[in-house]
């Protein structure tokens, strides 16, 4: 019989991640999906410190809603702005975007998306700027034509026109102008004036699915915007890059397998080599390029401007849809490059919870993840950079679990975190053994790279008998001995913490990690600051039977500079 320690992990990543979180905010009622979209705001109450949209877009049968954002107090967490779309079944607030201050009133102006502006059936759709000062309505963008769906996706663009005013992009994945269902993604000036207009290649492309600024790509001193065609089901996908001072384009980027979901979210991800040039990631949520196995592992790309090489492909492990939201952060980790995240709506490691995960960008390596309160709850399906909202000098994010049920059905969650790092996480299964439920490992001192002060601690494990503490780069869960291994050994291994411990009379141990010593200080073990390693106790258990040997839970730990 397996114990669900898994269950006591959830829980404890839970209390792991809330040392870090710093406002949760619920939605008002059942199916409302508060959390489907959430954005930076900039800093629409004028007090110095961004603030945060969330967006619900309430798609219920009969679609009796319109859809509502709300816009949150960074310094403090309170309500700042109601915004409730004007029409039944609009979906308003299924998209979300910090824009400017785009009347000079001192207060950040928002954008949302209305895709389904009315309940007719026209789906013409809509995109409105919204003024931080008081929800007012500054201007309006209608589609075209029914079936546009425009406001599926909206962003702030920088300025693409080299006016000095701030432009914005708005997608429109329904349009039919190159074949049904092309797409189609339009910028449009301070003033409402369109810019430019990009058409999706083919009919059934989605073109406009997702839409951001990127930055100045190619250097020349104009901000730049990137656009995603999903082509889902049955396409690979695709996202592309377009210069703000002409609209040409840039490069283009390609998925690689039918139903990879390219494009499903881009985002600008800062300049993430170093290199003076604006950088962007795209998320694949039904990629597989580990060859796992699964429907949905997904996958993040961040691709360098000017000329769209690939610097990190990251694959999902799991049936996660990793990939499903992206977005840039700043410098997270402070080692002076850009770094970013993904949204993973499914992340299976813990309960099904969904996480953020956010990623070094100078060497793509995982920095810390944050999971989600509760099973299935979509946590990680929007994530977004919000700039230092707490002002300890690191960059903040926000992430959306449009599915949490707090006050009914899919009400709906988004949560603010601190891009500080995270306290060790546990995870996997701990088996009984002779002495009982099974051997659980935890933590104690300091999770900090700089202090080489963290103490491996285990409980409940077979009495006075040898074990042994070990680590790896990646998690798993397989049958081994009479438990769990909960390190996959590929691709480098896993490392021995010599010598072996004895346990005492209760079946505790404790192990000093020494970070000057081998194989935590060179090799394919080496443990840095900013990396993630997983670590777990392998003991003897004779008088159990079985095996002979049993292992306790693991240990996740991102050591921080």
């Amino acid at each position: 019989m397996r114990l669900p320690l898994l269950l006591l992990a959830g829980a404890l990543a839970a209390d792991a991640a809330a040392q870090n979180r710093l406002y949760t905010f619920d939605g008002d009622g059942p199916t409302d999906l508060f959390g489907w979209s959430v954005s930076g705001a900039g800093d629409v109450d004028g007090d110095g410190v961004p603030d945060v949209i969330v967006g619900a877009h309430e798609p219920s049968p009969p679609d009796t809603d319109p859809g509502y954002a709300r816009v949150f107090s960074g310094a403090g967490g309170d309500v700042l702005l109601d915004l409730v779309g004007t029409e039944a079944g609009a979906w308003f607030g299924v998209s979300v975007s910090d824009y400017a201050d785009v009347n000079a009133d001192g207060h950040a102006d928002v954008l949302v998306g209305s895709p389904s502006r009315d309940s007719t059936g026209v789906d013409a759709g809509r995109a409105y700027v919204l003024s931080g000062l008081n929800g007012a309505e500054l201007m309006r963008i209608d589609g075209d034509d029914a079936g546009d769906f425009l406001g599926r996706a909206v962003s702030g663009a920088g300025d693409v026109d080299g006016d000095g005013q701030p432009d914005f992009v708005v997608g429109a994945p329904g349009d039919d102008d190159n074949g049904a269902g092309s797409g189609s993604a339009r910028v449009y000036s301070a003033g409402g004036a369109l810019i430019h207009r990009f058409d999706g290649d083919a009919a059934g492309d989605g073109f406009g699915y997702s839409v951001s600024g990127a930055g100045d790509v190619n250097g020349d001193g104009f901000a730049d915007v990137i656009v995603g065609a999903r082509q889902y089901p049955g396409g690979n996908g695709y996202a592309r890059v377009f210069s703000g001072a002409d609209g040409t384009e840039l490069f283009t980027m390609l998925g690689v397998e039918p139903d990879d979901q390219f494009g499903h979210s881009v985002s600008d991800a800062g300049d993430v080599n170093g290199d003076g040039f604006a950088d962007v990631v795209v998320g694949a949520p039904g990629a597989d390029p580990l060859d796992k196995g699964f429907a949905e592992p997904g996958s993040v790309t961040v691709f360098a401007g000017p000329d769209g090489a690939v610097l990190h492909l990251i694959g999902g492990i799991l049936d996660d849809a990793f990939g499903t939201s992206v977005t840039g952060l700043g410098d997270v980790d402070g080692d002076g490059f850009d770094d970013f995240a993904s949204g993973t709506r499914h992340d299976e490691l813990v309960l099904h919870t969904g996480s953020a995960d956010l990623f070094s960008g100078l060497t793509g390596e995982l920095i810390y993840k944050v999971f989600g309160d509760g099973e299935d709850n979509f946590f990680g399906a929007a994530v977004s950079g919000l700039g230092d909202v707490n002002g300890d000098g690191t960059p903040d994010f926000v992430a959306g679990a449009f599915r949490e049920d707090a006050s009914g059905e899919a009400s709906g969650r988004a949560a603010v975190f601190s891009g500080a790092c995270l306290a060790p996480i546990p995870y996997c299964t701990s088996a009984p053994n002779s002495a009982g439920p099974g051997a659980v490992m935890t933590w104690f001192g300091s999770y900090a790279h700089a202090d080489n002060a963290l103490t491996l601690m285990v409980t409940g494990a077979s009495v006075q008998q040898f074990g042994v503490f070990f680590y790896g780069r990646r998690t798993d869960e397989t049958p081994f001995g009479d438990g769990f291994l909960c390190l996959d050994p590929d691709p480098i291994g896993v490392f021995r913490l010599s010598p072996p411990v004895m346990t005492d009379g209760g079946g505790g141990a404790v192990r000093l990690l020494d970070l000057t010593e081998p194989p935590a200080n060179g090799g394919d073990g080496h443990i840095g600051p900013s990396s993630e390693w997983h670590f777990q106790f392998w003991y003897r258990d004779p008088a159990a039977g079985g095996s002979g040997f049993n292992l306790s839970n693991g240990l996740s730990v991102t050591f921080c500079p």
